[in-house]
């Protein structure tokens, strides 16, 4: 038998969309918004490479 296969799967990441509605929040919040998305990414990335996947 072949070697399995192992990925993550990461989807609706909207890496460079806009965020709409933030003009709503105070700074802080809209801030930490807009640092969520490629932290959460960089936390994906990391797991990847720490699980070795595909």
């Amino acid at each position: 038998m072949g070697r399995k296969l192992s990925f993550i799967h990461a989807a609706d990441l909207h890496l460079g969309a806009p965020f709409r509605g933030l003009r709503a929040l105070s700074d802080a919040w809209a801030d930490r918004l807009l640092k969520a998305i490629p932290e959460a990414f960089d936390r994906v990335v990391d797991a990847a490479i720490a699980r070795a996947v595909d």
